[in-house]
């Protein structure tokens, strides 16, 4: 009978080491200070980590949820569990991390991420005088946005190639206008935007973000749309 109750816990043990492991799930380090553990790097969450002190560490895990460590610190990390099915791609939001933060090039996720005037990024407005992808929420009104020099102008607003199209007059001192009545808002949509001071008319990409479970997931969301700076951005402010 001893015996049968010793296999029984050993078993037990086993069942309960093995469910942890499995609902621990991965986590993608975002910020850390240790250079073993580089931004893009996939660790299983089970596995004890080690930070000295005034080390700090930063992951992310599957359903979003963000963990931050400061040293000095040994164990294994804590976080969320895998989430089910969302609109990041198959292979799964700590994949899809990784290979944002993986290599350095100037304009990549994980160099904006890094700049520290990202914190200072208006996150969902629209800036007529930079060509480029926006991404702003589905559920909301975008606002269209300036420099600093805030002048009376006419912005001409229209969609391309030959769709609807607004003049509207952009106040002196004010940097934001709301987006223009006539012309409307779609998902893929491209638009032309020319200031009445300039000669140069910006060509606009508008991504509308769905509703998804985190941040994390937005922020993979719209780096596979080039909303890069966006994308970057974010990631720097996820806590």
């Amino acid at each position: 009978m001893r015996i049968r109750i010793v296999a029984m816990s050993v078993l037990a043990v086993c069942w309960l080491v093995a469910t942890w492991s499995a609902l621990a799930g991965e986590l993608v380090v975002i910020e850390t200070t240790e250079t073993t553990l580089e931004p893009g790097k996939i660790v299983d969450a089970s596995t004890a980590l080690s930070l000295p002190s005034g080390g700090h560490l930063k992951l992310i895990a599957e359903d979003g949820t963000v963990t931050e460590l400061d040293g000095p610190f040994s164990g294994p990390p804590v976080a969320g569990t895998p989430s089910g099915e969302t609109e990041v791609k198959a292979d799964g939001l700590v994949k899809s991390l990784s290979r944002l933060l993986v290599g350095d090039a100037t304009n990549s996720v994980l160099a904006i991420m890094r700049d520290s005037s990202t914190t200072t990024i208006d996150l969902w407005v629209v800036d007529v005088l930079h060509s480029g992808d926006y991404c702003v929420p589905a559920n909301a009104v975008p606002k269209l946005s300036r420099s600093k020099r805030f002048n009376a102008v006419t912005l001409t607003f229209k969609t391309l190639p030959d769709g609807a199209e607004d003049s509207i007059r952009w106040p002196f001192g004010s940097q934001h206008l709301p987006w223009p009545n006539k012309v409307p808002l779609t998902d893929g949509g491209r638009y032309s935007a020319k200031l009445s001071n300039r000669t140069r008319t910006s060509k606009l990409t508008i991504q509308l973000v769905p509703d998804l479970p985190s941040d994390a997931h937005r922020v993979v969301w719209m780096a596979e749309r080039a909303c890069i700076r966006q994308a970057g951005a974010l990631l720097a402010r996820l806590h």
